[in-house]
Parts: C-alpha cells; structure tokens; sequence
C-alpha cells in the first residue's frame, strides 16, 4: 500500500510539473508572437498523459484498496 501511496503522490507531482509547464509556457508568449502549433500541442500532449498516469494511479490504488484484506475500510476496525 505504501508503494501505491508514494506512486500516487509522484504522479499528482508530474502532473502538477507538466500544468506548471504548460502555464509557464502560454504566459511567456505575447499573442502577437507567432506560436508554433506543433510545440504546443506537445505540451498540452504532455498535460494529458500526466494525467491519464495520475487517473490510472489513484485508480490502481483505489481498487487495491477495496481489494484488499488489509486495506478495505471494512476491515480496518
């Protein structure tokens, strides 16, 4: 459960990496500037997976949890 646990915490940091990026990124540019799409898609591409892993992750852990003798909030009495 702990591995889960820590598993979870790096994929909410990845993802929030990648939002921090992303913000960064559409904040340092002037609309006048000329964007180049294929950059951007990049990031938002990079934005997506962070949080497909985060979803994927808490998921993992979630079904672990209801799953498990040990871990079931039924059986933590």
């Amino acid at each position: 459960m702990e591995t889960l646990r820590f598993d979870v915490r790096m994929a909410e940091a990845a993802a929030e990496q990648q939002h921090s990026a992303r913000r960064l990124f559409l904040e340092s540019y002037s609309p006048s500037d000329d964007i180049e799409g294929h950059l951007l898609a990049f990031i938002e591409e990079s934005v997506v997976e962070a949080e497909m892993k985060r979803t994927r992750t808490c998921m993992t852990r979630d079904q672990h949890t209801h799953n498990c003798v040990f871990c079931s909030p039924a059986n933590s009495n």
